[in-house]
C-alpha cells in the first residue's frame, strides 16, 4: 500500500466535499476501516509491519488507544484491527498538519477558495473583496514568524515585500512588529495567488 497515494486521495475526498462529512477523524476512521476489512491477513501484516515494526508493538498501540476491545475472536478481525491501528497513528497526524496547520500551502488555499466560491461570483471584483477578507483573516491569525517565512517564500527577503507594498497599496505604516509582517504576509500572499486564482475560478 502506497502512503502517499492513500493520503492524496484521502485529502481530494474530504477537500473537495467537506460540506458533507461533519469530521475528518470519523471519515479517516471509516476510510481505513475499509482498506483493512477489505484486505487479506497477508495484507494486513505487510501494514503493520510497514508503519507499526511488528505485531508486538501494534498489540501494544491498539490496547493504549482501545483497552477494552477484544480483538481475538478471529484471526481475521486481529490482523484488521492491528493494521487498522497502525495506519491511522501513521497516517491522522499527516492529514492533520495538512489541513489545519498555519503552514502556508498555497495549492490547497487555490483548491479551497474555488470549491467555495467557483460558480458563486458575479464579477472579479467580488473575487476580488472576498480574496482580500480571507488572506487578511488568515496572516492575522499566524505566528510572526509564520507570517515572516511567507515573505521569504515570496520575495527572499524583507525589504523587497516592502517595497512591493509600498508600491501597491502606499507606505507601510510601521507600528508593531506583528502587525508590519502581517501586512507584508497579505501583499506577499495576494499579489502571488491572485493570478491564478482568476485563471481558476468560474464566475
Amino acid at each position: 500500500m502506497k502512503l502517499e497515494i492513500f493520503v492524496s486521495d484521502f485529502l481530494n475526498e474530504y477537500i473537495s466535499y467537506r460540506e458533507y462529512y461533519d469530521d475528518m477523524t470519523d471519515l479517516l476512521d471509516a476510510t481505513i476501516d475499509n482498506v483493512v476489512s477489505t484486505n487479506t491477513i497477508e495484507e494486513n501484516k505487510i501494514i503493520i509491519n510497514d508503519y507499526c515494526g511488528d505485531i508486538f508493538d501494534a498489540i501494544s498501540l491498539y490496547n493504549k488507544y482501545f483497552p477494552n476491545d477484544n480483538i481475538y475472536s478471529t484471526k481475521d478481525l486481529f490482523y484488521e484491527r492491528l493494521a487498522f491501528i497502525s495506519l491511522f497513528v501513521k497516517i491522522y497526524p499527516i492529514v492533520y498538519d495538512y489541513l489545519y496547520s498555519y503552514n502556508w500551502n498555497e495549492k490547497l488555499f487555490i483548491k479551497e477558495f474555488n470549491i467555495a466560491y467557483s460558480g458563486k461570483m458575479n464579477n472579479y471584483n467580488e473575487i476580488t473583496d472576498i480574496l482580500d477578507s480571507i488572506i487578511n483573516e488568515y496572516v492575522v491569525k499566524n505566528t510572526y514568524i509564520s507570517n515572516k517565512e511567507i515573505i521569504i517564500k515570496y520575495y527572499g527577503n524583507i525589504e523587497s515585500a516592502i517595497n512591493v507594498y509600498n508600491s501597491v497599496i502606499g507606505l507601510l505604516q510601521y507600528s508593531s512588529m506583528e502587525y508590519i509582517y502581517s501586512q507584508l504576509a497579505f501583499i506577499s500572499i495576494f499579489i502571488n495567488i491572485y493570478p491564478k486564482i482568476i485563471d481558476s475560478i468560474i464566475i
